[in-house]
């Protein structure tokens, strides 16, 4: 797995981009998460761009630098949203931990909801013999 956090390896997949768009090759970003595909895609597009002549040397470099903003925009909201589901994921988990503990908490009922209780269940079982 590629490791998009790693700026040597952001660095050579650059390279590699520029490569393949100056010899008209594609440049496979298929397997890139959503940040990473949008920032190469753009790149790959700019370097063909570029290539062709459609473009001057300062403008690519002016839109690359805008296209490296935004990448890093992105990508820090990612990893801030990666953070936030790991969080809830978490307190999710100790939500679940606190109520199963509360349920095996016997709490001692006082002697009228007792009586109340053994009441209601003469009535009830009262209830069942007559419909059987």
């Amino acid at each position: 797995m590629t490791d998009f956090y790693d700026n040597k390896v952001v660095k050579q997949l650059t390279t590699e981009c520029y490569l393949a768009a100056l010899n008209g090759k594609p440049f496979d970003v298929g397997g890139f998460p959503a940040a990473e595909y949008k920032y190469f895609d753009k790149l790959y597009k700019l370097y063909s761009s570029y290539d062709r002549g459609n473009i001057s040397a300062a403008e690519a470099e002016k839109i690359k630098k805008e296209y490296e903003r935004r990448y890093i925009s992105d990508r820090d909201l990612c990893i801030r949203d990666y953070k936030l589901r790991q969080r809830v994921k978490e307190l999710t988990e100790t939500a679940d931990k606190l109520c199963k503990a509360i349920t095996k908490v016997t709490v001692p009922l006082p002697a009228e909801v007792n009586s109340a209780y053994a009441e209601l269940l003469v009535i009830l079982r009262k209830d069942i013999e007559v419909e059987i």
